[in-house]
């Protein structure tokens, strides 16, 4: 596999994402889980042949344009890709990345802090994007990115629908600075919320190019950039300004009403 070298190691222009915060946030990446360096091109491997890594899950490559909201964008699609690996891409939903960052931010383009969204995904939730077809099946959802709003323009009652889809107490976990850490996360179908110069983006799998790893990212400004969206970060570039791995969110007990028989 050959990757081109335009798509690996992109500069980021800073657009939001902003150091601080608590970084103590989340449970320890557990020791046990960890997978050797040897046994890497093996996984890759036997993923490919499974079907692929998350990006599998990932129906979506999300624009923020113009908002400063990359924060927001990547815990989203960490968020959505487990919801779908967990219940099937037949039971997907597209989520709202404004509804989380309206929450976190001071003003339009404050940016926000990586623990701050990781938090109110556990505490609160979020809610699905205004499409169509989440229109007519769930009471509240906001849009995706754009226009702003505050968070007093927030469906009212929104916490109603946004508890059925929350991350589970625990569930996020802080990645040290170690790149068997990082690609083991990955290698175990857990996607990465993570920052690097000034931006913050969603890993979702784990490639090997011409002799060496590489972690395949959802970028937030929609499929024209990069790989049809995705691009691609070195082992330099793995965990340079915190990084939080994901391994469960809540699960309805009714597929067909996933926000409880209060949706509608």
């Amino acid at each position: 596999m050959t990757i081109d070298a335009a798509h690996i190691d992109v500069e980021f222009t800073a657009d939001g994402m902003l150091s601080g915060g608590d970084m103590s946030f989340g449970a320890e990446f557990r020791s046990d889980w960890l997978i050797g360096r040897s046994e890497w091109r093996d996984r890759i491997e036997a993923k490919k042949a499974a079907g692929g890594g998350l990006e599998q899950y990932n129906l979506k490559i999300n624009d923020q344009n113009p908002e400063s909201s990359c924060v927001c964008n990547a815990a989203e699609t960490c968020f959505r890709t487990v919801w779908t690996r967990q219940l099937g891409v037949e039971h997907s939903i597209d989520f709202s990345p404004m509804s989380l960052y309206t929450r976190i931010c001071s003003s339009r383009h404050s940016g926000s802090w990586m623990p701050d969204a990781l938090a109110e995904l556990e505490d609160n939730g979020i809610l699905p994007e205004d499409t169509p077809a989440n229109r007519a099946r769930f009471k509240h959802v906001v849009h995706q990115n754009t226009p702003f709003i505050r968070e007093r323009d927030l469906p009212d009652g929104w916490k109603q629908t946004a508890k059925h889809f929350r991350v589970i107490k625990g569930e996020w976990y802080r990645l040290p600075d170690d790149n068997e850490a990082f690609a083991s996360a990955l290698l175990s179908d857990m996607p990465i919320c993570y920052g690097r110069s000034g931006h913050s983006i969603a890993a979702l799998t784990l490639v090997y190019s011409d002799g060496r790893f590489l972690a395949k990212y959802a970028q937030s400004y929609g499929t024209d950039v990069g790989d049809n969206g995705y691009q691609y970060d070195s082992e330099r570039n793995w965990n340079t300004d915190g990084a939080w791995c994901l391994r469960a969110v809540t699960m309805p007990s009714d597929v067909s009403k996933p926000a409880g028989g209060d949706q509608l």
